[in-house]
């Protein structure tokens, strides 16, 4: 193992390309961030089980002084290296604490007789937690979001959360175990990629490849993410019980965080410039995902008698509706129905037909 001194120094490096620092929580926040780098360092270490010989890469991790829900991976002195923003665990938190403080949203989420509607529900979706805090100040409020009075819904809110962030931590450890960034190295030179905003590898020379390799971490991300939910047998704690006991519960729970994943980075598409982009529309991300569970469950050789496209559309139009309730704009069907036009059918298929030809030259360490 590498000297722990020299990987901070290559992660402060890492860091400093973005213009970002390593982050110190304050004191308040320092038990929080522990035990998500905890969370991080487990899935690192359940990736690392199906490591193939050869491919056991040193990978290191921390947080940045991003300020949005963002995350990066590269690869250094052939080591993996990722980093995930302060904000990608705060401006997701602060969400779902807002919206389970509502007394209109998920009704079925405890008692909502507990929660009032005097709370912080003007300021809908803002995907910085800088300028959130800001405005916080200004208005006279504390910086941090209410939080759920009735101990269900503070727990589902946790809950909701972690899986949102899982889904980012296993995106970056995709991006260095599958091989994609030592492809993008010996074909552009670049070794860092980012997520949700250009950066990294954001001037490879084919867009489509940019946007195939994203689409391919996505789907190890929510492979493994989503069976992991679905296997899960750790203990429930007891308010839990109402909303992740059984198999449609936790559907329900990893659709609803994933989906508010896309909504802060922005549900809506636009078609006519997308072979123009670094990264798919988050709206085709987003139907991706859910089309790769789809797939798993309808591929399955074991029958599952349950309707997961049921559950999924109901959580979709769940979460449109609360975020509306704190502020959030309510989407509509033609701000992301592109992604089905003729169109957004060739381009995602285009994307598909090139995640096939990747394949075979992607070093993939799954077993």
């Amino acid at each position: 193992m590498t000297d722990i001194n020299i990987l901070r120094k290559e992660f402060a490096a890492f860091c400093a390309e973005d213009k970002l620092t390593p982050y110190s929580p304050p004191t308040e926040l320092q038990s929080v961030f522990d035990s998500y780098h905890w969370i991080a360092q487990d899935r690192i270490d359940a990736v690392r089980q199906h490591f193939l010989p050869g491919r056991n890469i040193e990978i290191y991790f921390d947080f940045s002084s991003g300020p949005n829900l963002n995350a990066a991976a590269g690869i250094r002195n052939k080591r993996g290296i990722f980093r995930i923003n302060k904000g990608a665990v705060l401006v997701s938190a602060d969400l779902f604490q807002r919206m389970l403080s509502h007394p209109d949203v998920l009704k079925f989420i405890g008692n909502v007789g507990l929660e009032s509607y005097e709370g912080q529900f003007s300021e809908g979706l803002l995907n910085n937690i800088d300028v959130l805090h800001a405005s916080r100040i200004r208005s006279g409020w504390p910086t941090a979001p209410r939080s759920p009075n009735d101990p269900v819904r503070r727990e589902f809110s946790m809950v909701a959360n972690n899986l949102a962030y899982d889904f980012l931590v296993l995106h970056e450890v995709a991006h260095i175990v599958t091989g994609q960034l030592e492809f993008i190295i010996k074909a552009a030179g670049v070794d860092m990629v980012c997520e949700a905003v250009s950066g990294g590898a954001a001037f490879y020379r084919s867009k489509t490849v940019r946007q195939a390799i994203e689409l391919g971490a996505d789907n190890f991300a929510v492979g493994l993410g989503f069976t992991s939910v679905m296997n899960w047998s750790g203990p429930v704690h007891s308010h839990w019980e109402s909303f992740f006991s059984t198999p449609e519960q936790r559907i329900y729970a990893w659709c609803f965080a994933i989906g508010a994943v896309f909504r802060l980075w922005g549900l809506e598409t636009n078609i006519v410039d997308v072979r123009k982009r670094d990264y798919p529309p988050p709206a085709m991300r987003y139907f991706a995902a859910i089309g790769t569970i789809q797939l798993m469950f309808e591929t399955s050789k074991t029958p599952i008698k349950v309707d997961f496209k049921k559950i999924a559309d109901q959580a979709f139009v769940d979460l449109n509706e609360s975020i509306f309730s704190v502020g959030g704009r309510r989407l509509k069907t033609e701000d992301f129905n592109q992604v089905y036009t003729p169109e957004g059918k060739t381009h995602f298929l285009r994307i598909r037909r090139c995640m096939a030809r990747l394949l075979p030259r992607l070093r993939y360490s799954q077993k």
